[in-house]
């Protein structure tokens, strides 16, 4: 009994909600498809102009950032020759030292502290290693460690400090993956830009179908409220002969205004949906429309969780953002301080609780999405479970509709009962009609979390 009520009430607020007449006036009205509806939203939302208007800045913010790379590897060549340079002195490595000595910069430097003339410097920076200026350069410089030292010490001088940690690392991590964070940044305003136009075409095809399912709602309630009509007009002549008491003719009356009501609900629903469709597509909400009534809902295919799961963590742009500046650059970082500091460090503490949190904060956010996923499907199988229901209830309303036609014969029921029997079986029939609706739409939604 309980799961009865259950059904019962799934009905009526299916038919509450889907319940929409038709336009007035149809000789005049806009012969309108759903892929016209769609591009008309399209076109009033300006979807596509603003894609065009940020072409340049997404190109100036991405060239900006190439820019921002190439400055920062210079920044970190010089300070790896500080560094280095540092070592030599501290451990007076004079024999390394030499490997990095540029022959021009050596020569410059002797000739500014007066160990050679300009001439032989010339010859020098000439590489004419058979000269005497070449020979000097080499048994008298180049393999004197003291002056070697000097040229490095000499170097410092005119060189800033080294970076401290923490600034090496950031730079070190601004460098690995400060162009791909906006690229991910672009892709996102992008996708979200995308997005937007996914969903507009969504709530015009969501409306669009409303109207169809209120229309065969509507069709249902007339044919309901025209039975009604004939059985209250048969009622009237029999009541007028003396064959059925007023209490009978009352009956009949009340079925009718009931299905009048319901016809006037319809209406006021579709004026409602009319108007939604019409301020998507940027006019005015009076304007009257026809649709399509021959649409059919699409079939929802088997779900699989563990296929869009995949699809889900694959595919999901803000997933996608969340791992490209958040969770890798921190996992980048991380592997930085392990090359340039050791685990005792406080900087390298704080770069591995930085990773961390980046890590819960993207596995959070992907349970979240799960969850979501899950309450979806759990929503389409609802669905699916009270259309086989419903699939029963009116299998059995066939039979009793059959059982009441013998009693009428028999003299046990009236029209009146076969009536609202009829009434109830047109109702549950549409209802189950238009859940293919409402299941088509649950689908779309789940794709629409899946991807976005």
């Amino acid at each position: 009994m309980a799961k009865k009520k259950k059904l019962i009430s799934v009905i009526l607020v299916i038919a509450v909600l889907i319940l929409a007449p038709p336009a007035a006036n149809c000789a005049q009205a806009e012969n309108l498809t759903i892929e016209a509806a769609v591009n008309s939203s399209y076109n009033y939302s300006l979807i596509d102009e603003k894609i065009k208007l940020m072409q340049k800045e997404w190109t100036d913010r991405l060239n900006s950032s190439k820019s921002q790379v190439n400055g920062i590897d210079k920044l970190i060549e010089l300070d790896d020759k500080i560094i280095k340079i540092k070592k030599y002195l501290d451990e007076e490595n004079y024999r390394s030292m030499r490997i990095d000595i540029v022959r021009d910069d050596f020569a410059d430097f002797l000739l500014m502290y007066g160990h050679i003339n300009y001439m032989e410097a010339l010859i020098i920076k000439a590489g004419l290693i058979e000269s005497d200026a070449y020979k000097k350069y080499t048994e008298e410089f180049y393999n004197n460690d003291q002056i070697i030292r000097e040229y490095y010490e000499f170097q410092l001088k005119y060189m800033p400090d080294n970076l401290p940690d923490k600034d090496r690392i950031n730079m070190l991590s601004a460098k690995e993956s400060s162009v791909s964070q906006v690229e991910a940044l672009i892709k996102q305003e992008k996708v979200k830009l995308e997005a937007q136009t996914e969903k507009l075409r969504m709530d015009v095809v969501k409306t669009y179908t409303d109207l169809i399912m209120g229309q065969k709602s509507l069709d249902n309630a007339r044919n309901n409220e025209e039975e009604s009509q004939k059985v209250a007009d048969k009622y009237k002549n029999l009541l007028d002969h003396g064959m059925i008491s007023s209490l009978d003719y009352k009956e009949a009356q009340t079925e009718l205004e009931n299905k009048k009501n319901e016809v006037m609900k319809a209406e006021r629903v579709f004026d409602k949906y009319k108007t939604n469709l019409n301020i998507l597509m940027g006019k005015d909400e009076n304007n009257n429309i026809t649709i399509d009534q021959n649409i059919s809902a699409a079939e929802v295919p088997d779900i699989s969780y563990s296929s869009l799961q995949e699809q889900l963590e694959k595919e999901n742009i803000n997933l996608y953002v969340l791992r490209e500046t958040v969770v890798d650059p921190a996992v980048a970082r991380f592997k930085i301080a392990g090359e340039e500091l050791k685990p005792e460090d406080d900087l390298y503490k704080d770069i591995q609780d930085e990773k961390d949190k980046a890590e819960m904060e993207y596995a959070q956010t992907l349970d979240k999405y799960k969850t979501a996923v899950i309450q979806q499907i759990r929503a389409i199988r609802d669905t699916q479970n009270t259309s086989i229901e419903l699939q029963g209830e009116i299998a059995l309303m066939d039979q009793r509709i059959s059982l009441l036609k013998s009693q009428i014969k028999a003299g046990f029921a009236t029209d009146l009962d076969l009536l609202k029997l009829q009434n109830a079986y047109n109702t549950l029939k549409t209802n189950m009609d238009n859940l293919k609706y409402a299941l088509d739409y649950q689908w779309q939604n789940l794709q629409y979390t899946v991807h976005y």
